[in-house]
């Protein structure tokens, strides 16, 4: 797994992330989030684009996200989610779980209400 810090825009932050989304590269991935939250940032959205891949290790890694921004009084969404991607999301019900939304600009647009 790769990914991206991008510049924070009105407050919110988008990470391009590619590759696969599982154990490997997902502490460095978690530890950068914790960091963003510790600089301020409340606005997350997670660029998926490029993702091929998520394992179960890397649904707890989405919900741990989640769950870290929403203690610290903040919000993650997930945009341009491949449909491979997507349909693991609505087997496991994480479709319900998570702000998901077709493309990164809409994502985006949600976290500014």
């Amino acid at each position: 797994m790769d990914f991206t810090v991008g510049q924070i825009k009105d407050g919110v932050v988008v990470v391009a992330i590619s590759g696969s989304l599982n154990d490997m590269g997902s502490d460095a991935f978690l530890k950068q989030t914790d960091g963003l939250i510790a600089e301020g940032v409340r606005k997350f959205v997670l660029d998926c684009t490029e993702l091929d891949f998520v394992s179960s290790f890397g649904l707890g890694v989405l919900v741990r996200l989640r769950k870290r921004f929403a203690e610290a009084g903040g919000r993650v969404a997930l945009g341009s989610v491949p449909d491979e991607v997507m349909a693991v999301l609505k087997i496991t019900a994480l479709d319900k779980v998570l702000m998901i939304y077709p493309d990164v600009e809409t994502a985006r647009l949600s976290l500014m209400t």
